[in-house]
């Protein structure tokens, strides 16, 4: 489960390497905001998606928002739940009543990357400890409506570990990310979340 440890560790592991992205963290949010945004979607947001805003409303402006080797974004909220409207308007657009079978209603946008994909999690259920998270490709076959990992907590970890390792370093100068894939361990580095 998502808590303030793991956010603390990597809010760490992001000073420690001259992050960029730490110029550009917004204050968390309060969780009537957090509500209110999240209800004209139909979606109430899961503990670890409250933990997750709450920490940082993502990055401002035109700082780099990517957050790990892997590219992905630390969005605002408000940009997580545009970017989820617009996919659910995609695939209903492209699968009609099939739309459901290929985005669930329940997702929410939680980053996306450079290359168009999302993670994704389960925001019907706000009582819910834990949020299955899921790895979505806008168009291709890497898309799996099975979960990646069963919780956040458990993706922030994995994060965590892949900066430990070396797998993911940054570089300050360039504020550029890199991988180096082969560190990675295999069964994580097939769910494209990493």
């Amino acid at each position: 489960m998502l808590d303030g440890e793991l956010l603390a560790g990597l809010e760490a592991r992001w000073q420690r390497l001259g992050v960029a992205l730490l110029e550009g963290l917004q204050p968390g949010l309060p969780m009537e905001d957090m509500d209110g945004l999240a209800e004209p979607l139909g979606l109430r947001l899961p503990a670890e998606a409250r933990t997750w805003w709450g920490w940082h409303d993502g990055v401002r402006g035109r700082v780099p928002s990517r957050m790990n080797g892997a590219g992905w974004a630390f969005l605002p909220l408000e940009s997580a739940l545009a970017e989820t409207a617009w996919r659910r308007e995609s695939w209903l657009s492209a699968a009609g009543t099939d739309a459901e079978r290929f985005w669930s209603t329940s997702w929410l946008v939680l980053s996306t990357n450079l290359h168009g994909a999302a993670i994704v999690i389960d925001a019907l259920d706000d009582s819910a400890p834990a949020s299955p998270v899921r790895y979505i490709e806008t168009e291709g076959s890497r898309s799996s409506v099975d979960p990646a990992t069963r919780s956040m907590g458990e993706m922030i970890s994995w994060w965590l570990d892949a900066i430990d390792s070396g797998a993911h370093t940054y570089d300050a100068s360039r504020h550029q990310w890199s991988s180096t894939w082969e560190q990675l361990d295999p069964i994580r580095r097939g769910t494209c979340i990493i």
